[in-house]
């Protein structure tokens, strides 16, 4: 019988070998029970803390007892080492010096490791205790057990235990129990039976002891429900902790909790294999991993801490500790060039290009930069300038007159500043059932008739910021139509060539291999690597295949350019100011911004499944490029990892000030900061701040509520996303602004001086949902969406897809998926049709239809 079995017999009340533990004093309140420690529950009831796999909680406030619960995995004071049920070790992990430092040997836990023996596996036929019920007085007691055929031995003088009890359950020995000697005078009603149960260094809890992780030692466990199985492990500020979790077969999330107990990071990836997570910590102290059920059905799992180190001062050891995990034979990897002054400091590739063909990633190896292809659309579009062929201020319909007039002028400097007002390509195609994540084939073909169908512009051209695929697969158009050359040929003999990258391939066609290149790869559901293929029609966006010694030739271009001139280049980093004279931090295809007050200019890429970065210090004449085709690779490392070599970048030292004290804050004062925030740099991105009693949330457009954690008077960390809030006053103490710190990266936004007027939660009715039920149709995308209610929830449809629920938010808002809706309603109140916005596609109608 496996734990799940035993768990079923538990709730149906046969009880094999398992007992109560009963409480019949009024301090033990049931709703601590989910919060305070198993070993403080026994502390109470002066008895030691030890591993038990069930145990059934009771309560008697004097009328009767009360069910409390039903909970596991109480630590054990022993440290012999047993098996669990999947025959791993993972005894030593239970050691009293190290989780109970305050405990001595007790009669009780002499006893205990006095009759501890290895028990061969027997038949389940542990004796079926019987139970009162609920309010009624015991009837049996259940029969004295005996020990290796024997009676154990009895404790007299003053000591607690009367005997102690074993059982065979699992295989294992090793189910202990004790009942205190109780007085005479003692009511039946008011005695105090504790039972304790199976010696296993598992852990299934939902109020489970912490178990500790050691380095390279696997501990398993087990949740369902609402079970949370918690672990923990002591860092050093400043190093690197990397764990893994298999998930066998049980489906889990993991949150790794710091210090102070704010979430530092969570992950739940894939529903089968294995769960991985590494975090750089930034404080000293006990760190806990809180591993839940992701679905219902829970199970069993394993966890290894695989390292837990200080990071190297050296910046190439450090480069090995935070790629590790793309170091493997089994996946894919990574690669990282550095250089400065014209000489490359460090090159060095990990994993595996070719998963099919065991083809190792190396420095020599192509591969996909997805959208840090945009710099080089802009310098192409440069070059055409120089020559007079075409101007930035061009009409975009001079060069392609099939592209429809909105009534107003969009130019080629639109185009390459993301402020033209067209919609995002891929976002909007995401509503058409287009599955992008799976790379759906797009082909060029469907740029202009997108854009001729879509009604007005999203904002009038120069006055908004709005990242966009479209314009730069527009801006390869133009290039081509100006030079008479297809683009890929242009790239090739008027940028690549003179710079020397001979080893750069643009794949004009996405069914067409760039031979040796890597493959990109993401997990599936099942923990699977999948080759996903690359986006298509994507040329001008993205496409471009270097290697990192051509990536490290055109950086050094940038800063002495071989072709071009240098008044382009200045031009192309120098950030587009909107029509309302704020500055986007986004010049030609460049992000330019400040990483520790010294100038970076930068972009990062995202194909289906491979991520990339290159940053270029020019003051420094430094850069820096990471490369990997992991689907789930984070390029911003390549910013941690520039830190490291070159000293300029270190982080200055902190002021030195009196500590701030968060339990000293009052929640009160943050109402000065609540409203709403748009990014200068997007306005349509808004961050909106409420309180909510002594709660503080933000919540960014179209994604979910975060809790925000003061750290200081004026600046917030986000819980659960890697970033901070700061907030700005002006010379009268006014608070004007917040500035968001995120991967490296300080975007200001401005507080709408307007009053805002936060939506209360909307939590409509099944029969409000039921009127909405029905077909819509958007002329727009040409595709039709389906609502339905299923278990009052409103669900979207589509062919193509999975069903989407649909969660409402404020009056006639829901959200769902990627993206956001809003009801559109008739004089009368009746649902005719609703706005759908993408991310960076918005205001796209749908009409009901039926």
């Amino acid at each position: 019988m496996n734990i799940l079995d035993r768990m079923k017999d538990v709730k149906n009340q046969r009880l094999y070998g398992f007992q109560d533990l009963w409480f019949s004093n009024g301090r033990n309140d049931p709703s601590l029970l989910h919060e305070k420690p198993a070993a403080d529950l026994f502390r109470q009831g002066g008895v030691p803390a030890a591993r038990i796999a069930f145990l059934r909680v009771f309560i008697d406030y004097g009328d009767g007892p009360r069910y409390a619960g039903l909970y596991t995995g109480v630590d054990v004071l022993d440290d012999t080492m047993i098996r669990n049920q999947f025959g791993e070790d993972v005894g030593n992990i239970c050691k009293p010096e190290s989780r109970f430092p305050s405990f001595t040997a007790s009669p009780f836990e002499r006893t205990a490791r006095g009759h501890f023996r290895r028990a061969v596996p027997p038949a389940l036929a542990g004796h079926h205790h019987r139970h009162r019920q609920l309010g009624q007085r015991r009837r049996h007691r259940p029969p004295s057990p005996t020990i290796a055929g024997r009676r154990p031995p009895r404790r007299r003088g003053t000591g607690a235990w009367r005997r102690v009890r074993r059982e065979r359950i699992l295989g294992h020995s090793l189910f202990l129990s004790m009942r205190p000697n109780p007085t005479r005078s003692m009511r039946p009603s008011l005695r105090l039976p504790f039972a304790l149960g199976l010696l296993v260094c598992t852990v299934s809890p939902r109020l489970a002891a912490q178990s500790i992780l050691s380095p390279g030692k696997a501990v398993a466990g087990n949740v369902a429900g609402k079970d949370t199985a918690r672990f923990t492990l002591r860092a050093d500020s400043n190093a690197v902790v990397r764990l893994r979790v298999e998930q066998r077969p049980a489906n889990v999330a993991l949150r790794l909790l710091g210090p102070k107990k704010s979430v530092v990071r969570a992950v739940n990836g894939s529903a089968k294999g294995y769960e991985a997570l590494q975090v750089m910590t930034t404080e000293a102290g006990e760190y806990q991993l809180q591993v839940t059920a992701a679905d219902s059905t829970g199970g069993a799992f394993a966890v290894t801490l695989l390292a837990n180190e200080r990071l190297s001062t050296d910046p190439r050891r450090l480069t090995d500790q935070l790629l590790a995990p793309w170091d493997r034979r089994d996946g894919p990897g990574a690669a990282v060039a550095v250089w400065r002054g014209g000489r490359t400091l460090f090159a060095k590739a990990y994993g595996m290009a070719n998963l099919a063909y065991d083809i190792p990633f190396t420095v020599s190896t192509p591969t996909n930069i997805g959208s840090t292809s945009k710099q080089f659309t802009a310098f192409a579009v440069m070059l055409l300038v120089e020559e007079g062929k075409l101007s930035l201020d061009d009409d975009v319909r001079k060069h392609l007159p099939e592209l429809r007039s909105f009534g107003q002028t969009v130019t080629v400097r639109h185009l390459l500043t993301h402020t033209s007002g067209y919609r995002e390509l891929y976002n909007a195609l995401v509503l058409t059932g287009r599955r992008i994540d799976e790379a759906d084939y797009v082909g060029r073909e469907e740029f202009i008739p997108l854009i001729n169908r879509q009604p007005v512009l999203q904002s009038a051209p120069g006055a908004e910021f709005n990242y966009n695929n479209t314009a730069f697969g527009l801006a390869a158009m133009i290039v081509a139509r100006a030079s008479g050359m297809p683009f890929e040929e242009f790239m090739a003999e008027r940028v690549f060539a003179p710079i020397g990258m001979t080893s750069t391939r643009i794949r004009a066609d996405v069914r067409v291999p760039v031979p040796g290149a890597t493959v990109g790869y993401s997990r599936n559901a099942s923990g699977v690597w999948r080759d996903l293929g690359d986006l298509g029609g994507s040329m001008g966006a993205g496409g471009i295949y270097p290697t990192l010694a051509d990536l490290q030739k055109w950086a050094e271009h940038l800063a002495s350019p071989k072709v071009g001139s240098t008044a382009s280049l200045t031009q192309m980093m120098t950030p587009y100011t909107l029509t309302d004279g704020k500055r986007t931090g986004y010049g030609f295809g460049l992000f330019i911004d400040t990483q520790n007050d010294q100038r970076r200019v930068h972009h990062g890429g995202a194909d289906v499944s491979h991520r990339s970065m290159l940053a270029l210090y020019p003051d420094l004449n430094a850069g820096i490029t990471v490369q990997s085709n992991d689907g789930a690779f984070d390029s911003n490392i390549a910013f941690r990892l520039a830190q490291a070599f070159f000293p300029e970048l270190a982080p200055k030292p902190p002021v030195v000030v009196a500590a701030f004290d968060a339990a000293t804050y009052d929640p009160k004062q943050f109402d000065e900061f609540t409203g709403s925030y748009p990014l200068d740099a997007a306005p349509q991105f808004v961050l909106t701040f409420t309180r909510a009693g002594d709660t503080l949330y933000t919540q960014a457009t179209g994604q979910m509520k975060l809790r925000l954690r003061p750290t200081s008077d004026t600046s917030f960390a986000v819980q659960g996303v890697p970033a901070s809030v700061e907030f700005t006053r002006d010379a009268a103490k006014q608070v004007t602004g917040a500035v968001l710190v995120q991967g490296g990266a300080r975007q200001k936004a401005t507080r709408q001086t307007a009053a805002v007027v936060v939506a209360a939660p909307w939590r409509p009715t099944v029969a409000e949902l039921n009127a909405l039920s029905g077909r819509y149709f958007s002329e727009e995308l040409e595709t039709y969406w389906e609502f339905v209610v299923s278990d009052g929830k409103l669900v979207v449809k589509h062919r193509r897809t999975s069903d989407i629920p649909l969660t409402a938010t404020t009056k006639d808002t829901f959200s769902g998926g990627a993206f956001t809706l809003t009801l559109e309603r008739d004089r009368s109140g009746q649902a005719i049709g609703f706005y759908a916005n993408a991310t960076r596609s918005r205001d796209i109608r749908f009409a009901r239809v039926r």
